[in-house]
């Protein structure tokens, strides 16, 4: 069986597995081995894996020079890591790891 049939064949896989069948019974179900199939099992750690990652807001864009600064301001100053995320726009968590 050529590659890219066996490929095509791996979502209609996942579907039977899904639908509570064994890994060995939906790699029959969709014409391929029982080898073929615990081997995608496997390689997916048993949970069916995602066609691409979800890219809800997009890629946030990196702390500019000017966000360093002011970060460096805000810490100086005293000022909270909350207060400082609000000021730019950013979560807690990124100003923690900036500092």
């Amino acid at each position: 069986m050529g590659r890219a049939l066996l490929q095509s064949r791996k979502p209609l896989f996942w579907e039977q597995i899904r639908n509570g069948l064994l890994p060995e019974h939906a790699g029959r179900a969709v014409g391929v081995s029982a080898t073929c199939a615990h081997r995608w099992f496997r390689q997916a750690g048993g949970v069916k894996p995602r066609a691409s990652k979800p890219n809800i807001t997009g890629p946030r864009p990196r702390l500019t020079l000017q966000d360093r600064i002011e970060i460096q301001v805000g810490v100086h100053a005293g000022e909270s890591l909350r207060s400082m995320g609000r000021r730019l726009g950013r979560p807690a968590s990124t100003i923690k790891r900036e500092i």
